[in-house]
């Protein structure tokens, strides 16, 4: 599941849109029996989609002033393994999930840094094994004792974006036929 997960997450960005595209085309046509299918389809996704998000917020405790973490520690690599095709594409998607829209047209001209350096970032979770809640380590697959648990930045991002997608969709599915609707 460890290196599964993130080869999911990118079959899932390009699924979610196809998922959203089959509900919106034909999500009326379909019996009833077939919205099971659809509901445990974006049920599923959701949960892949916030995965890393879930294993960097599991160190942490409610409303925690701990920066680096509570039932662990959070360290960020900065590798320079990238192109900067690789980095703008990056941080074109980060500014699509972070940003709201009035603030990217103002990031545009400040993307053009000729100091900007071409890195990709993962976050190294570094659980103590003593703390280490249940619920993680149930869903984690731990690598060897003294591994940390990698979630690239880029997956992160990734699946957030995903999850965008599936929440929009469902959004759509939630006011179809109402009066309400805002275009």
């Amino acid at each position: 599941m460890y290196i599964g997960i993130y080869y999911l997450l990118g079959v899932l960005f390009h699924s979610s849109a196809t998922l959203r595209h089959v509900i919106g085309s034909c999500g009326t046509c379909l019996p009833p029996r077939f919205w099971d299918v659809v509901v445990c389809a974006l049920h599923r996704s959701c949960q892949i989609a916030l995965y890393p998000l879930y294993q960097l917020m599991n160190l942490f405790h409610p409303d925690s002033p701990n920066f680096y973490g509570d039932v662990g520690q959070v360290k960020v690599a900065a590798r320079r393994d990238c192109t900067s095709k690789d980095s703008d594409r990056l941080r074109q998607l980060s500014h699509q999930v972070f940003l709201l829209e009035t603030q990217r047209n103002t990031l545009s001209a400040a993307v053009e840094n000729p100091d900007a350096e071409d890195r990709s970032f993962i976050f190294l979770l570094y659980p103590e094994e003593s703390n280490l809640p249940a619920k993680l380590a149930k869903y984690t697959d731990l690598p060897e004792e003294g591994e940390p648990i990698r979630v690239p930045f880029r997956t992160l991002v990734v699946g957030l974006l995903a999850h965008q997608i599936l929440l929009q969709t469902l959004g759509t599915l939630l006011v179809q036929g109402s009066p309400h609707i805002i275009p």
